[in-house]
């Protein structure tokens, strides 16, 4: 458990916390000690930008809350003008805008309609808790970074944390 903390690999950490467990409940130091460990492995690993640019969030969540949902997260880069998310899209992401911008459009037939652009810091996701598809669609305005979390994603940090 502990060398899959200290390789970043926090998914069969807490796995193997989960069966560590599982075979011996009594082993309360252990458990809690191994518990202590990944959460220190995951706090070191989260760069000092993102907390800077997520520092609202940052304070609205614990740090076992956050380091669960940025270690939930993928990276992704979107080069100027590419499509990020297409209207109608299954809508099954939150989208957190780490750098660039995001332009924000709705088609209806052979209008399309500019509605906002978005930044850093700012959380697109809409209807995210309950599944559907995208009634707007998401361009890359420049060179855009964004970390996405899917549902799933979230539902594991979830058990994780039960």
């Amino acid at each position: 458990m502990v060398a899959c903390a200290k390789k970043k690999d926090f998914n069969n950490a807490e796995r193997l916390r989960e069966r560590m467990y599982e075979i011996d409940p009594m082993a309360l130091m252990e458990i809690i000690q191994s518990g202590d460990i990944i959460e220190q492995e995951k706090k070191g690993a989260i760069s000092k930008g993102h907390v800077e640019i997520w520092t609202n969030l940052f304070q609205a969540l614990s740090s076992e809350e956050f380091n669960s949902l940025y270690h939930e997260m993928e990276e992704r880069t979107y080069k100027p003008e590419e499509i990020i998310v297409a209207q109608g899209e299954k809508n099954d992401g939150l989208f957190f805008i780490n750098h660039g911008s995001v332009r924000v459009t709705y088609s209806g037939g052979e209008k399309e309609l500019f509605f906002k652009n978005m930044g850093k810091g700012e959380i697109v996701g809409e209807n995210f808790f309950n599944p559907s598809v995208w009634t707007v669609s998401l361009t890359a305005r420049q060179q855009t970074s964004i970390s996405v979390l899917k549902l799933d994603s979230l539902a594991r940090t979830r058990r994780v944390r039960s």
